[in-house]
């Protein structure tokens, strides 16, 4: 089941809430001030933003999917936001779910050989894989408040396939 299916599209903020715990709380205070003026804008950007909440909040507790997952950590969701934050404007958003190591994925899936995958974590770091084909990319960059080049530029790459 896609995360759209399990949590349908709602208005930033409008989601109903049952994380619990020190997680929960972080995460509700930070959905509190995702929307500062200036920053996502648009439908396109609340939806990205309403879907990482979700996904997070679905992650919030030990064991979650129940194989011993580790919960989600606000400064993931924190990178992970800001991260959506910087996209491009004509980027499409990625699919929002989170590891069972508790870092947040984001992907973007056109074909069986044209996705791109980043996994963002408390430390943020990004780690990231690709395929292009019969080309493949990965590595691991810091995220330090810009969405690295290498990272950019296999995103790019991505999607002006998907626009040949």
């Amino acid at each position: 089941m896609s995360l759209a299916t399990a949590y349908p599209t709602k208005p930033a903020g409008s989601l109903p809430d049952s994380a619990l715990g020190d997680v929960g709380t972080r995460l509700r205070r930070l959905r509190e001030t995702a929307l500062p003026s200036g920053a996502l804008s648009g439908p396109r950007h609340a939806r990205a933003l309403d879907s990482l909440y979700a996904a997070c909040r679905s992650a919030s507790s030990e064991n979650w999917d129940g194989y011993g997952a580790r919960p989600v950590g606000a400064s993931a969701f924190e990178h992970a936001k800001v991260f959506l934050q910087l996209l491009p404007t004509d980027a499409s958003f990625p699919d929002v779910s989170v590891d069972p190591d508790g870092e947040i994925a984001l992907e973007w899936y056109l074909a069986p050989r044209a996705v791109f995958s980043v996994s963002i974590g408390e430390e943020g770091l990004i780690s990231y894989a690709g395929l292009f084909g019969w080309n493949k990319v990965n590595g691991v960059e810091v995220f330090a408040g810009a969405i690295p080049v290498a990272v950019l530029q296999s995103l790019r790459r991505l999607l002006s396939s998907a626009r040949s």
